[in-house]
């Protein structure tokens, strides 16, 4: 199986994963966000993804993005018949799965691309699939 994870933020991390290890990783600014999730929905045609959901403030500009980028999360997925799960911070961060490396191909992993390996690995792990 094929796991897209996801770390959203003003930046979202992303991760593709599967049994054999860690296949791709990468970054999407808010405003690329829906062309790049389209981009690795079709590339990699992940069978499921794991997104983090945490709490948002009720308003502010910062409250306002974040909800325009886990809607369009919440679309792209849709649009691609894709199951997705929430996870809460809480639970993959304090889970025991290993570490996210910090480089990858001698390149330095961003902290929202090693979250997004962390917690697909913490899914992976879980037998949840």
């Amino acid at each position: 199986m094929i796991l897209l994870a996801l770390d959203p933020g003003v930046t979202t991390g992303w991760a593709v994963l599967g049994e054999s290890g860690v296949y791709d990783t990468g970054n999407f600014l808010a405003e690329d966000l829906r062309e790049g999730l389209i981009y690795v929905m079709e590339h990699w045609a992940p069978q499921e993804a794991v997104v983090e959901v945490f709490p948002l403030a009720p308003s502010g500009a910062l409250a306002t993005q974040l909800r325009e980028v886990v809607a369009t999360i919440n679309l792209v997925l849709t649009d691609y018949a894709r199951l997705w799960h929430p996870v809460t911070p809480g639970v993959w961060k304090t889970s025991s799965a290993p570490e996210s490396p910090k480089t990858r191909y001698g390149v330095k992993l961003t902290p929202h691309e090693r979250d997004a390996i962390r917690m697909g690995r913490y899914w992976l792990g879980s037998r949840h699939v």
